[in-house]
């Protein structure tokens, strides 16, 4: 009975998958192609909700051709895998192992630099599937994250010890907003006005040079207050 329920539940999905018409992918390596098929695939299930056993279930009726007769053939000993093992597969299959390496050298040195936390926390995922190995933990996948932010962000998130990658993120998004708040007061310039009467202007006066008699009035009385000990 279990059985036929899940068998009926999979094949409503298809129905309702099939319906959105999802991207297909045919043969070819161009690494273009290869991973727009992908992106699109994963955009689809962030509105497609469905259990993560479904979602390899799903994408093989997107593959075409050449590409599905290659998953016939490898599907006997890959039926219970989940979708970031069947990327690892997938990769393998239509990404050249020269561009494979390129990725996997540019997730080994990723750093944030000039990127937001949303823009580099985006590359980030999008290269770390070429590295399963490295990001196969909640732990170390954190840490790899954290080591890649820029040095400010950094140090704030660093000292707190965070143990989840969630956790990691969202400190440095509220990191990056709470100093970007600090540049902002300190950059603000402060405008000083003075409000005078309609039709009139501030009053000013043209700075003169003293005259000698003037100069040693001026310096007898600093002098007369200094002794007076007025100010020193």
């Amino acid at each position: 009975m279990q059985d036929l329920q899940n068998d009926d539940r999979t094949i409503a999905l298809t129905k309702e998958f099939k319906k959105i018409k999802p991207p297909t992918f045919h043969e070819g390596v161009d690494p273009l192609k290869v991973e727009a098929w992908v992106l699109g695939i994963e955009k689809l299930f962030e509105v497609f909700l469905c259990l993560e056993a479904h979602r390899v279930q799903l994408e093989t009726f997107t593959l075409k051709d050449k590409v599905k007769r290659w998953w016939i053939l490898i599907h006997e000993n890959n039926k219970d895998i989940d979708w970031a093992q069947f990327l690892e597969i997938f990769y393998n299959k239509y990404f050249s192992q020269c561009t494979h390496d390129k990725k996997v050298t540019e997730f080994e040195g990723l750093k944030q630099d000039n990127l937001t936390v949303a823009e580099y926390e985006a590359k980030f995922t999008k290269l770390a599937r070429f590295t399963p190995h490295m990001v196969d933990t909640d732990y170390k996948k954190a840490r790899k994250f954290e080591g890649g932010l820029s040095n400010d962000i950094q140090e704030r998130v660093n000292i707190l010890k965070l143990p989840t990658y969630v956790d990691v993120l969202n400190r440095a998004l509220m990191s990056e907003t709470n100093m970007a708040k600090q540049r902002e007061s300190v950059d603000r310039e402060i405008k000083f006005t003075i409000d005078v009467a309609p039709s009139t202007q501030p009053i000013s006066k043209t700075p003169y040079r003293m005259s000698t008699i003037e100069m040693k009035e001026l310096k007898e009385q600093l002098q007369d207050l200094l002794d007076k000990g007025l100010f020193n």
